[in-house]
């Protein structure tokens, strides 16, 4: 097995390397922002560990010996093919886009119509995590996150993709038991399906409903997905937004409960950190996001005569302090 230990230090090697091309060990200095006794200091580490002498010390150049001539050569092509390497794992990851999103969204926009955008964008390569896990962008894991809440997001830009509205859901056969009048006094004797990240009396007091009674024991589901497709099979009414319940709308399984819906400052956003140097391609992406959450929510509202919710384009939100998404 090989081994490295013996090769001299990186920034030993960039210092002799500067020095030999520059002539002095100060401009050295000034270019490798170090100082002056630092480039001299590692040279002649570099010295003793090579066992020879590298430069010809004048009194305001220096000058590589005959040595130092043969050393420098080989350095430079050693740092050209590191360039290279470095050049080309870059290049790789810089093709690479890997985005985060909800379960619902990646089902309902991403999964359905990637194809076009890579087909559009035959240069990038998209890496999507479905999942409702809270996600730091800034531990470097994802480039971007497809979420639904409200902003700020730490230390994130946030870019509004697809307005949302929540409405109150249930199986038919559940909805028929309550008549086919249904009120909102209804929901107080209905069995209330509880979900993140929705909470029942925020929504009440949006649609100015009465107060909602304890009801029947409420189920708990951590995913919003899953509880609306609980709620499809009977188990009660769910609260969900357009997007989430659009299948179970359109396949039947689920039917409003009341007519009401509300506007909870909970929308799709496109987040990813402020820093990133990844800005050109992501910004190409959510481009692509907003236009096709936009073409998927109005073609599934179409049929319930519900008008879009589509936004224009937005800039990013100003960047906040935190930087957890979720």
């Amino acid at each position: 097995m090989s081994s490295f230990r013996r090769l001299p230090p990186i920034h030993a090697l960039a210092a002799f390397e500067a020095a030999a091309r520059l002539g002095t060990f100060a401009r050295a200095a000034e270019e490798l922002c170090i100082t002056h006794s630092a480039v001299s200091h590692r040279i002649r580490q570099l010295e003793e560990q090579l066992g020879t002498t590298l430069f010809e010390r004048g009194h305001m150049q220096v000058t590589p010996t005959a040595e130092g001539e043969l050393f420098l050569k080989d350095v430079r092509q050693a740092m050209r093919q590191l360039e290279q390497a470095t050049g080309a794992v870059g290049h790789e990851a810089n093709r690479r886009l890997r985005v985060t999103a909800s379960p619902a969204f990646a089902a309902h926009v991403l999964a359905p119509n990637l194809a076009d955008f890579l087909a559009a964008h035959p240069g990038l390569q998209i890496e999507i995590d479905a999942s409702t896990r809270s996600i730091d962008l800034g531990e470097g894991g994802f480039d971007v996150a497809l979420r639904f809440g409200r902003p700020p997001w730490p230390q994130c830009e946030a870019r509004l993709l697809l307005a949302e509205r929540v409405m109150a859901l249930a199986s038919p056969g559940y909805a028929a038991r309550f008549g086919p009048r249904r009120s909102l006094a209804d929901l107080s004797r209905a069995a209330l399906v509880d979900s993140r990240p929705f909470a029942w009396e925020a929504w009440r007091r949006a649609v100015d409903g009465p107060p909602l009674g304890a009801g029947a024991a409420r189920p708990h589901f951590g995913d919003n997905w899953a509880a609306v497709d609980a709620a499809g099979h009977g188990l009660g009414v769910v609260l969900a937004n357009r997007l989430t319940s659009s299948a179970a709308r359109r396949d039947g399984r689920l039917v409003r409960f009341v007519d009401a819906e509300a506007d909870l400052a909970q929308h799709y956003y496109g987040v990813y950190p402020s820093n990133t140097p990844r800005r050109e391609a992501i910004v190409t992406f959510l481009d692509w996001v907003a236009v096709t959450a936009a073409r998927v929510q109005a073609a599934g509202e179409a049929q319930y005569g519900l008008p879009s919710l589509c936004v224009k384009r937005q800039p990013p939100s100003s960047p906040s302090r935190a930087r957890r998404s979720s």
